[in-house]
């Protein structure tokens, strides 16, 4: 049985896989295959043969990267995969695939020119640089994930005035450490988001992704049994207990990935979350988990409306010692909507609909201290979504957003800034930007 990823199902996230870089050197087993490919042709030309190690030159580059992703997200998982790639690229630089950047297979040669734009990306030395510059493109910011997070807090302060919080930085410093031992092999990815109104939202929210579980069955679930150590731990970071019984409730059935997370609004207590992730794990498995958690929160919740095949997750959330609040993120179609539990449909022409190709997470409160519209979970992996190319499109999704105030966290050099989920609920959206 495969493990299962400590990051969403491509149904909201999409999968992480190790960078691909090689030198010029041919492969073993014979000569390359070398070709010269316009941009805005490249889609037609991987649809086609191509021979094991080919190499393209992509010269001039498209009109736009941000149109050429969708259309090459599948096929560049397919051809440029694996320690042994079937396509190698130059002049495809990493920025323009995005959060997606360790599927790209690019061939380095050693005299190649960056653009000035690339002298502060720290992915510059593993790059093939484009032709020309393009103002879509977004460089990488430093790989140590406390310093992303320092300055993704610090931008977030100056668009929306609060200040930063000294405990929630300490829990990304352990976060960090914690999950470095449980899994230390695994890349580490910080996805903070930001809630838009007619300005950005003041809550601090950040999940924190740890990649795959390892393939053994038992060393998986010894990681299992980390990642929960470690979600209670956090709870001493913020001065407060576990909830009763927590622990056990997630001791079965296991192994389970588990992203880590918090929140944090103005003016309240910040909430510790944790993402149980169950794809792999059966129906009455998955039911059983949802019911063991409310049990713990003491909410009294009907679950039998939720389609447990289809659920691929189950969030919770806990503040003050409590279990506040209990989710079931299930697979779900917007413009079909989700009647049982009053989430409506989103037209089928709506630009968040066709953005995520109608497919979604429906997140559905089980159980809750807050009274609040469930929402949908809209996965935009597959587009090119980071620096200017987000406030271009912002005036589509969220036309009462002050742009100049989001300009703030995406067109700047501090870090990279890709949007890999938006959430819609209750008429307001919120951005998950995959930072790097």
């Amino acid at each position: 049985m495969s493990r299962i990823s400590g990051r969403t199902s491509d149904a909201r996230r999409g999968v992480c896989f190790n960078a691909v870089v090689a030198d010029s050197s041919s492969p073993p087993g014979g000569n390359r295959a070398a070709m010269t490919v316009h941009g805005d042709e490249l889609a037609d030309r991987l649809s086609q043969p191509l021979h094991a190690g080919s190499v393209i030159t992509v010269d001039p580059p498209p009109e736009s990267w941000a149109t050429l992703k969708p259309k090459l997200f599948d096929r560049l998982r397919e051809v440029g995969r694996g320690p042994n790639p079937l396509v190698r690229f130059r002049g495809y630089p990493l920025c323009g695939i995005g959060s997606q950047w360790r599927n790209l297979a690019v061939d380095i040669v050693g005299d190649e020119r960056h653009p000035k734009q690339c002298q502060a990306c720290s992915l510059a030395a593993r790059c093939s640089p484009p032709a020309q510059w393009s103002r879509e493109l977004s460089p990488y910011g430093p790989a140590d994930p406390v310093e992303l997070w320092s300055r993704w807090s610090a931008r977030l302060g100056r668009a929306t005035g609060r200040a930063g919080e000294p405990a929630l930085d300490e829990m990304v410093g352990t976060l960090v450490d914690r999950c470095s031992a449980v899994l230390p092999n695994n890349p580490f990815i910080l996805e903070p988001s930001v809630t838009l109104g007619t300005e950005p939202s003041g809550d601090i929210r950040l999940v924190t992704f740890h990649g795959q579980l390892p393939s053994e069955a038992a060393a998986a679930e010894d990681a299992s049994r980390g990642l929960v150590r470690l979600l209670l731990e956090l709870h001493g970071v913020l001065g407060t207990a576990a909830p009763a019984g927590l622990d056990e409730a997630l001791t079965r059935p296991m192994p389970f990935a588990m992203p880590l997370g918090f929140e944090h609004a103005p003016g309240a207590e910040p909430i510790l979350k944790a993402y149980v992730r169950v794809p792999e794990h059966a129906p009455e498995e998955r039911a059983a988990i949802a019911l063991s958690l409310l049990s713990v929160g003491g909410f009294s919740t009907d679950i039998d409306a939720i389609q447990w095949d289809a659920v691929e997750m189950i969030g919770i959330g806990s503040s003050g010692g409590k279990l506040c609040s209990v989710k079931a993120y299930c697979r779900a179609r917007p413009s079909k909507g989700a009647s049982e539990w009053d989430l409506p449909a989103l037209a089928e022409d709506d630009p968040l609909v066709t953005l995520c190709g109608d497919r979604a997470l429906a997140v559905i409160d089980l159980g809750s201290s807050r009274t609040r519209p469930h929402k949908w979970d809209l996965p935009t992996r597959k587009e090119l979504l980071s620096g200017p190319v987000v406030c271009d499109r912002l005036a589509t999704w969220s036309p009462r957003t002050n742009l100049a105030s989001v300009t703030e966290l995406f067109e700047h050099r501090d870090f990279r800034a890709d949007v890999v989920a938006i959430a819609l609920r209750g008429g307001r959206i919120t951005l998950y930007c995959e930072i790097s």
